[in-house]
């Protein structure tokens, strides 16, 4: 076991064989370190030695955070997953969104003094795929349509 400070989050360090002899047990030796955050105590098993256990709880801290965005963003923007993979694709995926999610805010608080909700979402996406299918039918068919926002049929005019 190796050292571990009294005043650490961490309580627990050492190289460790996990599983059961002759079972499943692993091959390699790993690093096991135990941590403690807001009285819950949480475990991480690892190959990383070149790291202090302080260090390896904080970037499995982090992580976490990292997860609590993404629960986020799927949650309020409806994404679920990313489409590019690169960091200025990932980068600009994360800021269109969140750009998204501001002016949806401003567009709920400004409109109909409420935060962002699913409905609200929905109402503008029916509302845009309405309006480009109405685009559609007057480049296809070369009829003007005219759709006042309390009407809810169409009619030509010439």
């Amino acid at each position: 076991m190796n050292d571990v400070q009294p005043d650490s989050i961490v309580f627990y360090d050492a190289v460790v064989l996990l599983g059961t002899p002759g079972i499943n047990r692993t091959e390699g030796e790993l690093r096991l370190v135990g941590y403690r955050v807001a009285n819950v105590n949480y475990w991480i098993a690892t190959d990383r030695h070149d790291l202090t256990a302080e260090q390896i709880a904080f970037a499995y801290k982090f992580r976490w955070n990292i997860e609590i965005f993404f629960g986020w963003w799927k949650h309020h923007l409806k994404v679920y997953h990313l489409i590019s993979r690169s960091q200025y694709g990932l980068m600009v995926q994360m800021l269109a969104g969140l750009i998204t999610y501001i002016l949806l805010a401003i567009y709920g608080h400004d409109q109909h003094h409420e935060k962002v909700s699913v409905k609200r979402l929905r109402e503008i996406s029916i509302n845009i795929r309405n309006e480009m299918s109405i685009e559609d039918i007057e480049t296809e068919t070369g009829v003007w349509i005219y759709q006042t926002p309390n009407q809810d049929q169409s009619h030509a005019n010439p």
